[in-house]
């Protein structure tokens, strides 16, 4: 007794490295999938099916399922009606952000 503890809790984890993208990055359609809008040209953006793993810090793991293709460093669209930013961007603002892998 009189003594300070200190506890730490994980409440989820992963067996090594995972494609994460800002919580932001993932959004459904109607049919209940959900999807990251990534950009593939200056202004184009293609809908990539994605399955969710764990989540933490404000990001979440994503596996691309259906044929749909993500790596490190691609770009992703957070939030509506984006500006598009700097290489630079953190989190904070809208607008495409490069993956975390």
């Amino acid at each position: 007794m009189g003594q300070n503890v200190g506890v730490i809790i994980n409440a989820a984890g992963s067996a090594g490295p995972v494609l994460a993208v800002p919580e932001a990055a993932v959004f459904a359609h109607a049919d209940g999938r959900t999807y990251v809008a990534k950009v593939t040209g200056a202004t184009t953006e293609v809908d990539i099916p994605v399955r969710i793993g764990v989540t933490g810090d404000g990001y979440v793991q994503v596996t691309p399922i259906g044929g749909g293709t993500l790596a490190p460093g691609d770009q992703v669209v957070t939030g509506e009606n984006y500006a598009v930013t700097g290489p630079g961007a953190r989190l904070g603002g809208a607008g495409p952000r490069p993956l975390d892998g």
